[in-house]
């Protein structure tokens, strides 16, 4: 039996949701929390797309790297995120703040909230991952996928059977798209079962593909005199070297937004990936990847260590500092 979990933990654990009907679970990586009061969600939320933003505004959960992209005029202009997610909300809606106003949302629409405010000239597309199985079809040519859930099942040798997932492996696998993964709340390897004897078998398939990031939190932005720490529910690479050579961390504010889980790690590294393409226009997606792996920063992070931390803390300033890339 499979299902959704989110990647979302308020309380520091993954929260695991069995579906009805439905083999493997679909989790969110962070901690359930809902969306915000943009416009409802439809009767049907998915491959629904919004409007870019009409201008941006900093807050203090972003990195002070973002403010000065913005500045140098990269925003995620002729950019597209999807978001997967659940979006109704069938999971519930939950109390955060993004900015500076205290509401209520679906965890869907916390997660897409998160990454457009970081590139808010990109174009957001949402896809319900209750209700819209079909395959994930690429609004354009630099599209950045995010996931903030896992695909969870007792056998670990249990095949994808939904169309969406395979087709987002197809995507990483080939390089067409960015893919960002949330690492998960169990605080163990990314590819270790659960407590509950669960193993991530959409991770599981996108390890080794081409432009995929895995997505892990730290306690904060770290900085090279202050540098912070994995949180304790973050799951990590472990001594898989297909993880360790994706993986890279942010910081995930908890006491700005009350938002916990490494589902709201995963959106800033989409937002990062936005900003970086629209910079580099002419990039490919693994360009795209490769330059946030490779610009990723070891001394803001405490003992560091690739089996916890894989390439570091994600460096939107490094990953833009060159003319061009390839």
């Amino acid at each position: 039996m499979r299902g959704r979990v989110f990647v979302t933990t308020l309380f520091a654990a993954a929260l695991a949701f069995s579906l009805p009907g439905s083999g493997a679970n679909q989790a969110s990586a962070n901690d359930l929390r809902d969306e915000r009061s943009l416009p409802m969600p439809l009767s049907s939320a998915s491959a629904t797309s919004t409007r870019p933003l009409a201008s941006p505004s900093y807050f203090p959960w972003m990195h002070p790297d973002v403010r000065r992209a913005w500045g140098e005029g990269y925003v995620g202009q002729g950019t597209h995120l999807v978001i997967v997610d659940d979006f109704l909300p069938t999971f519930g809606r939950f109390s955060g703040n993004l900015d500076g106003t205290q509401r209520e949302a679906s965890h869907g629409a916390w997660v897409r909230d998160m990454a457009r405010m970081l590139a808010p000239e990109a174009r957001v597309r949402r896809v319900d991952f209750i209700y819209d199985s079909r395959r994930v079809r690429l609004p354009g040519a630099r599209s950045v996928i995010n996931l903030s859930y896992a695909t969870l099942s007792p056998n670990p040798g249990e095949r994808l059977s939904e169309a969406r997932e395979r087709s987002i492996v197809g995507h990483a696998t080939l390089g067409r798209a960015v893919v960002v993964k949330a690492a998960g709340n169990f605080g163990h390897p990314i590819l270790s079962p659960s407590p509950g004897g669960l193993y991530d078998i959409l991770a599981r398939d996108l390890a080794g593909a081409r432009s995929v990031i895995f997505a892990g939190a730290t306690e904060g932005h770290g900085t090279a005199r202050s540098p912070t720490r994995l949180t304790d529910y973050s799951s990590y690479p472990g001594d898989d070297l297909r993880l360790q050579r994706r993986f890279v961390t942010v910081g995930v504010r908890t006491d700005l937004t009350e938002l916990a889980g490494t589902s709201f790690a995963a959106p800033q590294i989409s937002g990062y990936a936005a900003i970086i393409w629209s910079k580099f226009a002419d990039a490919s997606a693994r360009d795209v990847v490769q330059r946030i792996l490779r610009t990723a920063r070891r001394d803001v992070i405490v003992d560091y260590d690739p089996f916890y931390h894989g390439r570091g803390q994600a460096s939107l300033g490094r990953a833009l500092a060159p003319d061009r890339i390839r």
